[in-house]
């Protein structure tokens, strides 16, 4: 006889749990502290003397512009100079730098020659005079490139030699010359300073040099209009005169160019 055997049916699956969505809580921002009050304290306004020499430096406000390159002499500068006077004056410069303002032997005016000649490559002497003018409506000093450490002759002298200036207001001769220039005869004194050979070296020992030089510092100031003076390879001779001339022309400041000798090596360093 055949056995029949019940089979339980299988147990229905267990229904799949329900998804638990993560809900995150933010945290609570910190709250600031309050800032602690604050007393205001009013500060009274810095008293400047303006009349006072150098003022400007002396409250960190000069900012001098040199307002000139190697190569400006190729351009109408004094043109180009007077059409940016009020972007420079925008711009926060308080003086502005001028190129050597006297004929010269070379165009950028570092070998002068008629010194109260001052139609030159940059431009006439009329076309610098609106120039430094309007800087000043601008409330801008003109400073002037005062190259006095030599000068070169407008004729030849003593041995052939140029060494004369006739023809003009400083009509010099071989004394105002250091004697260490042989190249040009010099009669003066010995120099007090370095040489500078490419022209004549002035002797600033000479009472008529150094009266013709105050004389001709006084007529920029007072004729061109220049309020500051730059000076050239001071260098070259005694400071002492240098400060006698700031004292005959009263300019607003004056700076002095001034550098020391470097011998360089095989390998490019500087040496003694």
């Amino acid at each position: 006889p055949v056995t029949k055997t019940k089979t339980k049916p299988a147990p229905a699956p267990a229904p799949a749990a329900a998804a638990v969505q993560e809900v995150v809580v933010p945290k609570p921002a910190p709250v600031p502290e309050a800032a602690p009050a604050v007393e205001e304290v009013a500060v009274p306004p810095v008293e400047v003397d303006t009349g006072s020499p150098l003022w400007r430096m002396a409250h960190g406000r000069e900012v001098l512009l040199q307002g000139f390159h190697w190569e400006s002499h190729n351009h109408r500068w004094y043109d180009i100079m007077l059409e940016k006077v009020p972007e420079i004056s925008a711009c926060g410069f308080t003086g502005v730098w001028f190129p050597p303002p006297s004929d010269s032997i070379a165009p950028q005016g570092y070998l002068p020659r008629d010194l109260y000649k001052l139609d030159t490559s940059y431009g006439s002497m009329d076309q610098l005079k609106r120039v430094v003018s309007a800087m000043e409506e601008h409330g801008l000093h003109a400073m002037a490139d005062i190259v006095i450490n030599h000068r070169c002759a407008t004729s030849r002298g003593s041995g052939g030699k140029w060494n004369r200036w006739e023809g003009t207001r400083m009509d010099w001769d071989e004394r105002a010359i250091c004697s260490d220039n042989p190249d040009f005869g010099g009669q003066g004194s010995h120099k007090r300073g370095d040489d500078f050979t490419a022209a004549p070296n002035i002797d600033h020992s000479q009472d008529f040099v150094r009266s013709d030089l105050k004389e001709w510092l006084k007529w920029l100031r007072s004729e061109v209009g220049f309020k500051s003076l730059r000076f050239d390879f001071t260098k070259g001779y005694a400071g002492e005169h240098v400060g006698a001339y700031i004292a005959a022309c009263q300019p607003e400041f004056a700076v002095g160019e001034f550098w020391d000798t470097m011998q360089y090596g095989g390998g490019g360093g500087v040496g003694s």
